[in-house]
């Protein structure tokens, strides 16, 4: 139980991190269209 339930945190750290980079990118993108 333990080791899945820590695999299947760092799989959601992982997600989360591109997530998060996604909406960077998104974010800047649009900062370059509205120029």
């Amino acid at each position: 139980m333990k080791f899945a339930f820590k695999r299947g945190y760092e799989i959601g750290k992982r997600l989360r991190f591109i997530a998060v980079i996604r909406e960077t990118r998104e974010l800047a993108l649009r900062k370059r269209q509205n120029r």
